[in-house]
């Protein structure tokens, strides 16, 4: 499923790689990136969102 389908949804997705300004989010098909600033917590690699 595209991410632009998924507009106004709330999904799961998995921490796939951590970088110094963000998090690099996954749902296997599709990834994205969250913002460090954006993060409710820190989270770890492999973590659902």
């Amino acid at each position: 499923m595209s991410l632009t389908a998924l507009l106004g949804r709330i999904v799961d997705f998995k921490v796939s790689r951590i970088t110094e300004f963000g998090y690099f989010l996954t749902d296997g098909n599709e990834a994205v990136i969250m913002h460090k600033n954006e993060a409710k917590s820190e989270y770890t690699e492999e973590e659902n969102v």
